[in-house]
């Protein structure tokens, strides 16, 4: 199987301790930071009249980080940021896409895989490159469990790059 570019998610497996890094961010959550933006861009905005919230962690150390970067150098992913968004019952993301064209995303799901959902459908995952980067996505997380994933940004490739890479070192995807 291969990494398709023509896709906004390419799912993929890696031996990741998905429960140690759930008990970690457990224990590491209340130093998450509020996030509440309206629009496309980096505007801040209240409680009220944000159509972006959820709640960002990010990471320089620790085990989710220790992990994430076991992930990375398997995968020849040297130059990464790793951070934890999580989402209240009440929280969302209205349409949007991610800042930082040049890079992209590698999503781990650490509690239930709701969809992300995209201009051209749903996508359920565990582990995968999502490119969130170049195309509109949403979530609403509104009525559910809360939800986290780990965001690894992969400054040193773009989607369509770290494909062809996963392609060429014959890893292998999901599809």
């Amino acid at each position: 199987m291969s990494f398709i570019k023509e896709l906004p998610v390419n799912e993929f497996e890696f031996d990741l301790d998905f429960d140690g890094m759930l008990s970690e961010f457990n224990l590491r959550k209340n130093e998450s930071k509020r996030l509440l933006k309206k629009g496309d861009g980096r505007e801040l905005a209240s409680e009220e009249e944000a159509d972006h919230k959820g709640w960002i962690l990010d990471l320089y150390e620790g085990y989710v980080y220790e992990e994430c970067s076991r992930l990375c150098a398997a995968l020849g992913i040297k130059d990464f940021k790793v951070r934890i968004m999580s989402y209240t019952s009440e929280d969302y993301l209205d349409w949007h896409v991610d800042p930082f064209p040049h890079t992209t995303r590698i999503n781990v799901l650490l509690t239930e895989p709701f969809p992300t959902v995209f201009e051209n459908g749903d996508y359920s995952y565990r582990l995968a490159i999502v490119d969130a980067t170049r195309k509109k996505h949403k979530f609403d997380n509104k009525g559910k469990p809360p939800r986290a994933i780990v965001r690894i940004q992969v400054n040193d490739f773009t989607y369509d790059k770290l494909c062809d890479h996963l392609n060429d070192i014959n890893y292998p995807s999901l599809h």
